[in-house]
């Protein structure tokens, strides 16, 4: 995409229509204008519609219909009351498939843009499209506007919105020295910023809006989980400031983030029950959810970032304990711009001689790290611990309605990490080895359902241990602990199936999954894989360089498991693998998968060349017969 910055200046597409066209009180007289400026009062009006910004919704109102031409809809489309307004306006969008519906429809909602007058923009307007403009003003406030409706250059962005945390500041807490129900209860509160090049959408009351989750963990003894998680918190108006730098206040005011732009909710609004809604209706990986407004209250510990008391008051010696947040909107999204938006900051434990609440501060600024997820913190402790990226790509739906398609990316990175640590053990387990790993989902929406990694089939494990952050609050996702089994050369962690249940417990986006064993064998590095929960393609992912057991060498003559497992070894040499090398040698398999192709002969005895023939045949039997 080319690096070129939206113009500034308004530019008329069409001709103007005459100043004598007001706006009708009703939505269903709004007379149908085109570009042009349109000058009236709401004095003397009555209200006849509903917004969410500006403490509009019972103002006095007058309506105006617009419908692009396909000339007027191939740029974005500014609609403002910047010009000779005589009172504080309030401005709307509205959409609907009738007058009455669009009524309460607002798509887009905007107070004191430039001054105390109102600026909105219909980046991707659809030609033919019936948009209503309403007209309000602050809070009952009336009198005289002109409103203004004309075209703009194209946009044209070269990262788009891209919201970030700059600071988590304060953490709050919401139960007593007393567990509530076995759980501490606590909020985080957060600055968010956008350093990309376009203001993001911060709009109430609908989905384009950013939502917030918010994550505990607890490192002890080298062993590090995620022991608590909340609901998601619903953003609303942003104050636009300073924090991160020189603010662009935007065309669209508090309904959006500005360039440069950063706006804090502390944790009393993060925490706050009639902002926080699950996370299972939301997809992290568009950006995209379902909007419904049904915010319900309950007890102290509700919705909120919950923590089982027994993490915090049994905590081993030496325990350090981690917050994040983490900010998922549609806009920043469907930009890529999606695997920034986390920050992490440890936690000063205080009133840590009893059951009390033990925290109420952050550490120093410099133990966070912006646009990092809490799982960074174990290594942060602990330079040893090796941290591995798991991404596959998504096409981008481009269904953000208020920027062009044509600027979004084709598609969407996915991620998770795979965190591990493997400790040689001492006393009586001295001679084997303590594997630790951590599965994070950082905006994946199929999820991971199961945890694969190298194990050779006569290895001794034990002491196999997982941890996960639960759900609750009414979430519908099972708690059920994941099983582990062997298979082959592999030891796999798994959950239900999805089709067995949709609501399994699959490390759903941003949560940590730990797992651990003991094994009588030495790690080397290599490759892991993450299942994914849902269908689709891929239906698995890999993380590489991290520490696993050491396989035995290969074994030339196992290559075929049988049955579902054909194409795959299985640790055994027996008819499988002989039915299956006849079949490839017979027909000459040179494929990169080849199963004829383990022998070159002479100085390459020992690799495949790429040639079926006599050579490959001998070494096989010679493999076979000697049962590897």
């Amino acid at each position: 995409m080319k690096n070129t910055r939206i113009a500034a200046c308004l530019v008329a597409l069409s001709g103007t229509a005459a100043m004598a066209q007001t706006g009708a009180n009703l939505i269903e007289n709004a007379p149908l204008i085109g570009f042009g400026s349109f000058s009236g009062t709401t004095v003397g009006s009555t209200n006849d519609g509903t917004a969410g910004c500006g403490g509009s919704a019972t103002s006095a109102d007058v309506w105006f219909k617009f419908i692009p031409t396909p000339e007027q809809a191939a740029t974005p489309i500014n609609i403002e009351t910047c010009t000779n307004g005589a009172y504080d306006t309030v401005l709307s969008i509205h959409t609907g498939a009738t007058p009455a519906l669009a009524r309460t429809n607002a798509i887009s909602c905007v107070d004191d843009s430039c001054n105390l007058q109102s600026r909105l923009t219909i980046n991707s307007p659809v030609a033919g499209q019936t948009y209503w403009f309403r007209v309000a003003g602050y809070n009952g406030a009336t009198g005289a506007y002109t409103l203004t409706v004309a075209g703009q250059p194209p946009i044209v962005l070269n990262r788009g919105p891209d919201i970030t945390i700059w600071e988590l500041i304060d953490v709050g807490s919401y139960t007593t020295s007393t567990p509530l129900n076995g759980k501490f209860a606590y909020a985080v509160g957060t600055n968010s910023c956008n350093p990309g090049d376009y203001p993001a959408s911060w709009i109430t009351g609908n989905n384009l809006h950013p939502v917030i989750a918010q994550n505990m963990y607890r490192l002890a003894e080298g062993r590090f989980e995620q022991i608590g998680q909340s609901f998601v918190k619903h953003g609303f108006a942003s104050v636009n400031g300073n924090s991160c730098g020189t603010c662009q206040q935007p065309p669209n005011g508090g309904s959006q983030l500005g360039v440069n732009c950063s706006d804090p909710y502390g944790s009393g609004l993060n925490g706050g029950q009639s902002y926080l809604g699950p996370r299972s209706q939301i997809n992290a990986t568009t950006g995209e959810f379902v909007y419904n407004g049904n915010f319900t209250a309950g007890d102290a510990g509700f919705k909120r970032l919950q923590v089982p008391s027994t993490a915090i008051t049994n905590r081993p010696v030496g325990s350090r304990f981690f917050v994040d947040a983490h900010y998922v909107t549609q806009d920043d999204s469907q930009y890529n711009n999606g695997l920034n938006n986390l920050t992490f900051r440890e936690l000063v434990a205080t009133n840590m001689t009893s059951s009390s609440v033990p925290f109420t501060t952050f550490g120093d600024a410099g133990a966070y790290r912006k646009g990092k997820s809490g799982l960074w913190a174990w290594q942060l402790a602990d330079p040893t611990v090796k941290i591995a990226n798991a991404d596959y790509t998504v096409a981008n739906p481009k269904s953000f309605p208020l920027l062009p398609p044509a600027s979004m990316p084709a598609n969407i990175t996915v991620r998770f990490h795979v965190a591990s640590k493997v400790t040689a053990n001492t006393g009586p387990l001295a001679g084997t080895w303590h594997y630790e790993y951590v599965v994070q989902n950082i905006n994946s929406d199929r999820s991971g359902g199961t945890f694969t990694i190298p194990m050779p089939a006569g290895a001794n494990v034990q002491n196999i241990g997982f941890a996960a952050p639960a759900s609750h609050s009414g979430e519908p996702y099972s708690n059920v602990a994941w099983t582990s089994s062997r298979v082959g050369n592999t030891m796999v962690w798994s959950t239900e199936s999805f089709a067995a249940n949709q609501n399994a417990n699959a490390i759903r986006w941003s949560t940590a999954y730990t797992f651990r064993f003991d094994a009588d064998v030495a790690p080397t590095v290599g490759d892991v894989k993450i299942g994914l929960f849902k269908p689709g393609t891929p239906t698995d992912v890999t993380a590489p360089a991290v520490d696993v057991p050491t396989l035995p060498p290969a074994c030339v003559a196992d290559i075929s498991g049988g049955g579902p497992n054909a194409d795959e070894p299985d640790g055994t040499v027996d008819g499988n693998d002989f039915i299956a090398f006849i079949n490839s040698f017979s027909i000459g398999d040179v494929s990169v998968d080849a199963k004829a192709d383990i022998a070159g002969g002479g100085p390459s005895a020992d690799q495949p060349d790429g040639t079926i023939d006599g050579s490959d045949f001998i070494a096989f039997i010679n493999a076979f017969g000697a049962g590897c």
